[in-house]
């Protein structure tokens, strides 16, 4: 005989069924644990290296084929068929990694970091400098809720100087937990140095950056103490802010002078 024929031979035994079927359904509904922004882990790889100042051409040159010629250390656990995806911008190279949905995402970031180790001492200079290539995997909870692109302007810097006071105003707003800028350009000063001159004083092109790096820095000189036992901390102002600073920014010392 049928199930059919036993269902209408006995409803009550099916309504008591349907009835039980919702009560169990609501309270999975009611206890199931919910989260606005699930973390959902994708065994993608996003790999962003800044080369402030830049042009496009120099970085896909540079820095993007140099990694793709090493991609084909990872060709069994890419995904086949654009398994890498990259783009040069100004004062930037990014590239993504798209692993098979096999591979954990702590293992495909091992593999991607030790990719660009092995690489990045054929980076341009600045591209290795601080804060050098930047490794992520993809994480929803971590994703810009918004991202902003700015165009126009006068060039690269002056968007930049946009962007910069942007985030300044972002920044205050109730519930921004970051903003961070990507790409543009900054402004740059070149020391031109007499090597002549140099030698006379008997002072090398690492010494004069290193009396540079050091005027050009803000660092903590320690605490100051109010007659009311307040404490607060005291910082020197070292930021060079204009050429003529620069230009009196002393070397070294040399027969005590």
């Amino acid at each position: 005989m049928h199930l059919s024929h036993h269902a209408i031979e006995t409803p009550r035994l099916v309504l008591l069924a349907a009835i039980l079927a919702c009560f169990i359904g609501s309270l999975a509904v009611i206890d199931l644990p919910k989260e606005r922004t699930p973390r959902v882990k994708l065994p993608v790889i996003v790999v962003a290296v800044p080369n402030f100042g830049a042009a496009p051409d120099t970085n896909e040159r540079e820095i993007v084929r140099r990694v793709e010629d090493e991609v084909g250390q990872l060709s069994g656990k890419l995904r086949s068929g654009g398994a890498v995806r990259s783009e040069a911008v100004s004062g930037a190279a990014v590239l993504q990694f798209v692993f098979d949905d096999h591979v954990e995402v702590a293992n495909a970031k091992d593999e991607v970091e030790s990719l660009i180790n092995r690489v990045k001492g054929q980076f341009p200079p600045d591209a290795q400098q601080d804060p050098g290539p930047l490794v992520n995997d993809i994480a929803f909870d971590q994703w810009p809720v918004i991202q902003v692109f700015i165009a126009g302007g006068q060039d690269g810097q002056h968007r930049h100087q946009v962007a910069g006071r942007l985030k300044l105003r972002l920044e205050t707003v109730d519930g921004v937990a970051g903003v961070d800028i990507f790409g543009g350009l900054e402004r740059e000063v070149q020391v031109q140095i007499n090597p002549h001159v140099l030698t006379l004083y008997g002072f090398d092109y690492e010494t004069v950056a290193q009396a540079i790096r050091r005027a050009n820095m803000d660092a903590p000189t320690g605490e100051v103490e109010s007659d009311t036992g307040r404490v607060s901390r005291a910082r020197t102002r070292g930021k060079l802010e204009s050429l003529a600073q620069i230009a009196a920014v002393p070397i070294g010392v040399r027969d005590g002078r």
